[in-house]
């Protein structure tokens, strides 16, 4: 494997120094020239590192007093590597080369950080309005240091918004163009979808969100500490609490160089892995739903509805709030380890067998096979990540492999082993100590709506074994007199101010990462997020506009999808809004 430091000794020509993490899995990089952070990106897509995110800072009250940009990769070796690029140019200190080239997931990112922090790459291929829309003034930059939320609101109650209404947009002969939204007919989230029609082919889809935007980041640096951030994370997106508490979690534990008892640790693995069961049963039950097997789907919702009572018994919460706090987990009791085990059993029992009839039914697989491709290719270079990754044949691509921490990491309880099979390479690949009752194959991720459900069929059986594995751990080691919290507060008021952390974790929808720099009396100076949603918008629209077929040599024919398809592939990648737009 590549590793880092062989590619700066290739590709960069000025100065790049290496600075200390405490942290053995990460490295990170300060690169003041511009064409270095270019070459070393496409040096780096090229030997398959995975674009994180990209953090921007306002440092102009700091040492350096200028912005600073912080790029997060995954490399291949298992490294979290950062590398910094100080905006430090005096005649454009807003402005900074773009990696798009190399890793085009890095779009959004790029509108974000223009509507948050004014700044914007050397070609000007950013735009306003994708997460701040017209209401807001011009030039608001509400992440920028020294902009109060007082002033903020001040400054927004004080602005006229233009009221002309948006032109209307020319269309080639024949082609309609056909809004949706924001405002929808189901009780989801507002989004707007404006469809190019060729009769009932969906030729483009233009994606318009923000309409959700409740200034989180923000929220984090003025309203919330270290210790008690998680509890604003935990409602960045509702069923995804847990995953994002516990990213939250892990960036704190990080900043204090601490790991959390060896019980805490079980128990977020379990209560994790409970979230991604019940996410992908309700999920199922969805698709289904919009697949008219109304009978079908009732039970599959009762599965679902079902694990949440369970959640609820466990914690006190269906969706698992209030259980992460920085430094492990707050039970109000301790749960009957038999009842979880047993739930479990039953649920599972009753969800892989209706989940295998779905997969196996002419109507179903007719209905979901080739609608809504997401091709192999545009999943690596748009940066698809979490399920929707691995349903178009990125199977390796889970952070609780990449980057195993937690209960992934700890090598007796062997967790990995049941990830790596989840998908199934062959008959002969599977060991004979493990046991899929609804085996998924690798043939069957083709990156349309039936790999995305097949997949999360997999993935709710590989939950239940290893909550199995969890279970039998807790009983083990778990005692009733172990400590469930280790107290952070001294240990993060000892951190030099201005020392960053980085927490994620392998939610149902894929990584979620927190970027966190502390500041004086444990404030929170910076509290970046990325939500897996944020490049699975770009990676959807990709699956449901005409394309080329890659499969056919001849090049003559298509992917089409027509618009009754747009709610089943919808469906299938069920996207968080709240994540997207925070």
């Amino acid at each position: 494997m590549a590793d880092i430091h062989a590619g700066i000794r290739d590709v960069c020509q000025g100065e790049v120094i290496e600075l200390p993490r405490r942290d053995g899995r990460e490295r990170h990089f300060v690169i003041e020239n511009g064409e270095d952070l270019l070459r070393l990106s496409q040096w780096a897509s090229q030997h398959d590192y995975y674009f994180c995110t990209m953090v921007a800072n306002d440092e102009r009250l700091l040492e350096d007093h200028i912005f600073k940009l912080y790029y997060l990769f995954s490399a291949p070796d298992g490294f979290l590597v950062t590398l910094e690029y100080p905006l430090n140019d005096p005649l454009h200190p807003t402005k900074y080369p773009s990696i798009r080239p190399s890793f085009p997931s890095v779009e959004p990112l790029e509108h974000r950080l223009y509507d948050t922090f004014g700044l914007s790459p050397h070609t000007g291929e950013v735009h306003s309005g994708t997460l701040l829309h017209t209401p807001y003034p011009p030039e608001y930059y509400p992440l920028r240091q020294g902009r109060t939320r007082d002033k903020l609101e001040e400054r927004a109650r004080a602005y006229s918004p233009p009221t002309h209404s948006a032109s209307a947009i020319e269309m080639p002969e024949g082609m309609l163009a056909m809004p949706v939204g924001p405002i929808h007919a189901g009780v989801i989230e507002a989004g707007c979808f404006q469809f190019h029609l060729a009769g009932e082919v969906i030729e483009e889809v233009r994606i318009r969100l923000g309409y959700k935007h409740r200034g989180i980041e923000k929220l984090f640096q003025t309203s919330y500490t270290l210790e008690r951030g998680h509890e604003l994370a935990e409602r960045v997106s509702g069923d995804a609490s847990f995953a994002h508490s516990m990213a939250f979690c892990h960036a704190v534990e990080s900043l204090a160089g601490v790991e959390v008892p060896l019980a805490a640790r079980y128990w977020r693995g379990l209560l994790l892995e409970l979230e991604r069961f019940s996410n992908h049963a309700g999920d199922i039950a969805a698709l289904v739903h919009d697949m008219a097997f109304e009978l079908l789907a009732s039970e599959l919702a009762v599965v679902r509805e079902q694990t949440l009572r369970l959640n609820q018994r466990v914690c006190g919460h269906r969706l698992l709030r209030g259980v992460n706090v920085p430094g492990g987990v707050h039970l109000l009791h301790r749960p009957h380890l038999n009842d979880v085990q047993r739930t479990i059993e039953t649920l599972a029992a009753r969800l892989l067998n209706l989940g295998k009839s779905v997969l196996e039914m002419p109507a179903c697989r007719e209905r979901m096979v080739n609608t809504g491709v997401l091709t192999c290719n545009e999943a690596r270079t748009g940066g698809a990540t979490g399920l929707v990754a691995r349903a178009s044949g990125l199977w390796k691509h889970d952070f609780r492999l990449r980057h195993p921490c937690g209960v992934y990491a700890i090598p007796a309880l062997a967790l990995a082993d049941e990830l790596r099979h989840t998908v199934v390479l062959s008959d002969d690949d599977l060991p004979s100590s493990i046991h899929r009752r609804v085996p998924i194959y690798l043939s069957d991720l083709q990156g349309d709506v039936f790999a995305r459900l097949a997949l999360r069929v997999a993935e709710a059986e590989t939950s239940v074994h290893l909550v199995a594995r969890l279970v039998a751990a807790l009983r083990q080691k778990g005692g009733r007199s172990e400590p469930l919290v280790v107290p952070l507060e001294k240990l993060l008021r000892a951190v030099p101010n201005f020392e960053y952390g980085i927490g994620y974790a392998e939610s149902w929808r894929g990584e979620i990462i927190y970027w966190l720099m502390k500041g004086p009396r444990n404030t929170i100076f910076r509290c970046d997020l990325r939500d897996p949603s944020l490049f699975n918008w770009t990676a959807m629209r990709q699956a449901i506009i005409r394309k080329p077929d890659p499969r056919d040599p001849t090049g003559r024919r298509y992917l089409e999808n027509i618009l009754a398809d747009f709610p089943l592939i919808n469906k299938s990648f069920n996207l968080s809004y709240a994540g997207h737009d925070l």
